[in-house]
């Protein structure tokens, strides 16, 4: 390549490995007292969130278009599947084809909620 590569460097035969030695593992935390818990993020909010992680663009407006924003096919599968994961439903990829703008995905994320769809 015209650049340095910037793989891995490989260790000769001769060289040897060292290791840390173990170490007794952190003491895990107990429940969270109720007030300092994070409030409830909304159908938009996650919406908006996965919008902006996947495009790179905050502060979209609600007839923002997905595709008109850079997104593509195979972005609209990864913002099915994430959006699959933070709601615990089955997000339909054809559902969010035809209907593009951040406003209609996040209308689909709340039908998808109330119908209870599991996945």
């Amino acid at each position: 390549p015209g650049y340095p590569f910037a793989g891995p460097r490989l260790l000769s035969p001769a060289a040897t490995v060292r290791t840390a030695p173990p170490t007794a593992p952190a003491p895990t935390p107990g429940p969270a007292p109720e007030a300092d818990a994070a409030p409830a993020r909304t159908p938009g909010d996650l919406v908006a969130a996965r919008w902006t992680e996947l495009l790179g663009r905050p502060g979209l407006a609600p007839d923002a278009d997905f595709f008109d924003l850079g997104g593509d096919s195979l972005l609209v599968v990864r913002l099915a599947h994430r959006l699959g994961e933070d709601l615990g439903v089955r997000v339909p990829v054809r559902s969010l084809l035809t209907g593009p703008t951040l406003a209609e995905h996040t209308a689909l994320a709340a039908s998808l909620l109330l119908a209870g769809d599991p996945r």
